[in-house]
């Protein structure tokens, strides 16, 4: 399973990609079926951290 998300951010175009594979000695996983919900919770965490990352960049140039 693969996901992609892109954020403009106020500094720069930011970009995260999330795969999943199951493991090389590990047959018996169809990760391909996991819920995307998983992701998708990761991805909200990388946008805040470019929020934050942004904010903090914003109040160090005054």
């Amino acid at each position: 399973m693969e996901q992609t998300w892109t954020l403009s951010g106020a500094f720069a175009e930011w970009k995260i990609t999330l795969v999943a594979e199951p493991p090389e000695e590990k047959e018996s996983f169809d990760v391909s079926h996991w819920p995307t919900a998983k992701f998708d919770r990761a991805a909200r965490l990388f946008m805040d951290m470019i929020d934050l990352y942004e904010c903090d960049q914003i109040l160090n140039q005054h």
